[in-house]
Formats: C-alpha cells, sequence, structure tokens
C-alpha cells in the first residue's frame, strides 16, 4: 500500500496568488529585452540589411542611442501587468485542482481498503 498523497491547503490560498504575481513580474522582467528585440525585428521586415545584426548589436544600438538600460523595458508595462494576471490565476488554478485531486485519490483510497 503506498502513502496517501497529503493535500497542498497547508497554507493559505491567497500565498498562491502572491506567488503567482511574484512569478509573472519576474518573467517579464527577465523577458523583456528580449521581447522588445523581437517586436523591432517584425517591425524592421521590409527594411532588413543583410546580414543582420545580431542580437547583442541591437541591444548595444537600443542601450546607446535610446536612453541606456531602461531603454530595454520601454513598454512593458501593459505586458507585465498581463503576466501578473495570468500567473496568479495559473497558480491559484493549479493549487486548486491539485487539492482537489489529492482529496479525490484519498477518497477512493480509503474506498479500496474498506
Amino acid at each position: 500500500s503506498s502513502a496517501s498523497p497529503t493535500p497542498p491547503s497547508s497554507y493559505p490560498q491567497w500565498h498562491n496568488v502572491v506567488a503567482g504575481a511574484m512569478a509573472g513580474a519576474s518573467a517579464r522582467l527577465a523577458t523583456a529585452p528580449l521581447d522588445l528585440i523581437r517586436i523591432r525585428a517584425q517591425l524592421e521586415r521590409g527594411t532588413v540589411t543583410y546580414p543582420r545584426p545580431s542580437l547583442w548589436q541591437k541591444f548595444v544600438t537600443i542601450y546607446r542611442a535610446e536612453g541606456g538600460f531602461f531603454a530595454l523595458f520601454r513598454g512593458s508595462v501593459a505586458a507585465t501587468y498581463l503576466w501578473i494576471g495570468y500567473s496568479m490565476v495559473q497558480f491559484s488554478v493549479y493549487a486548486r485542482i491539485k487539492e482537489y485531486l489529492c482529496l479525490l485519490q484519498d477518497e477512493e483510497e480509503r474506498k479500496n481498503r474498506i
């Protein structure tokens, strides 16, 4: 007989919301410069010269020409809010579903013992 799973309800649900918000904000912070480069590459489609500048060259160009480090994060506030909201919901729903499935499994194991 295997050990029954313990439902992950030993902490309040709001912890999942906060963890999701922090994860979303961190993920957006880490990927915002790459997203900026990707969007600009899509917009310059008709004016591309070959060979194309490297990713590093694009970072340096934006850094030098547009205002330093913070220029790499320009325009990312709306997307950050989107990622925060998405991650909050995702973490909360995942925790609820996991808790529910653990309870179902515990109940099924109790039935099988009888």
